[in-house]
């Protein structure tokens, strides 16, 4: 499936690209990441997307659980640079 990078320039925060459903969380507070690395799967029109960082960073904390329905925009990862 196409991951789209779901961080704005300048932003610590992985936002949701579309309305979907959270179908599983890869990463837990704590974690590094590195940029295009995934950090959730959202499920939108029955379709699996992957969530990728767009920098790179440390998972603060998680925003939403798994089976969560979430609106586009949403804030599913918070990261410390």
């Amino acid at each position: 499936p196409a991951a789209a990078p779901a961080v704005s320039a300048g932003s610590g925060d992985v936002v949701s690209p579309m309305p979907g459903v959270v179908l599983d969380i890869c990463v837990k507070p704590g974690d590094s990441v590195t940029r295009g690395q995934q950090v959730c799967a959202l499920e939108a029109m029955k379709m699996k997307s992957a969530i990728r960082v767009a920098i790179d960073g440390v998972v603060a904390s998680i925003e939403v659980s798994e089976g969560q329905r979430v609106p586009h925009g949403a804030v599913l990862v918070r990261l410390e640079k």
